[in-house]
């Protein structure tokens, strides 16, 4: 395992995104690469912009945003996996928070079972509509 590219599929997301990249940014036991690919899906708010400043604010340092111009989440998703450098995904909804050993669970998950070819851990879904 080189890393694990987490996916995070955007349609103006800009309200739903702190809690979601600081639930990232407080990732424990994490002794591997992990960057965040973050896919604006044609928002019509700041989404990219609300980003790239929570990025800096909660120093996660490896990211990508990408604008994906043709909606749907197939599109945003086909976009994400195309533009990760690592060899692992990890979709995350904007609206997903992932408890604080999500990614060393996935990590261990697939060190223990090498042949699995998905995996998953505890996370809280947060959805206000």
């Amino acid at each position: 395992m080189n890393g694990i590219s987490i996916i995070i599929c955007c349609y103006n997301s800009a309200s739903r995104l702190e809690k979601t990249i600081q639930h990232i940014a407080l990732q424990k036991q994490v002794s591997f690469s992990f960057e965040v690919v973050l896919v604006d899906n044609k928002s019509t708010d700041k989404t990219s912009s609300v980003a790239q400043e929570l990025f800096s604010k909660y120093k996660i340092e490896k990211y990508q945003i990408i604008s994906e111009p043709k909606q749907g989440i197939l599109y945003a998703r086909k976009c994400g996996a195309l533009n990760a450098t690592h060899d692992l995904v990890l979709f995350c909804d904007d609206d997903n928070w992932l408890e604080e050993n999500y990614l060393f669970n996935i990590a261990l998950g697939f060190k223990t079972y090498p042949n699995a070819g998905i995996l998953g851990s505890w996370s809280e879904p947060v959805f206000n509509e």
